[in-house]
């Protein structure tokens, strides 16, 4: 074992040169503050890295908000609906599935209209 080894104990390594060591502060009313802890939250992000974030980027994007999850959720189960209607069309011809694949199509693309909103 060599005496690097013998040092080390464990936990998180050293940061080196990418060590964030500089302080900007900044004062909020109470109104505020909250608006950022909200906004953080729903981020999914800790308040110094959300308004890090903001500050360099100028936006900040909650992936996965209960809403976003819903709607992919609804997407997943209209593609089920897409294959079972093309194991259909094989089976009994297009003729037959063209209406509810119509259906499902516009049902796709209004959801997928909200969420790009």
């Amino acid at each position: 074992m060599t005496e690097k080894e013998a040092k080390n104990k464990g936990g998180r390594p050293a940061l080196g040169s990418a060590k964030r060591d500089r302080v900007i502060s900044a004062y909020y009313d109470p109104g505020e503050y909250e608006a950022v802890s909200r906004k953080a939250e729903a981020a999914s992000m800790a308040r110094s890295e959300y308004v890090r974030t903001v500050s360099l980027k100028g936006y900040v994007r909650a992936i996965d908000t209960p809403e976003a999850q819903d709607e992919k959720r609804k997407l997943i189960g209209l593609s089920n609906n897409i294959n079972q209607l093309a194991r259909l069309a094989h089976q009994q011809g297009m003729k037959q599935v063209v209406s509810r694949l119509d259906a499902v199509l516009d049902e796709m693309d209004g959801i997928l209209k909200k969420y790009k909103r």
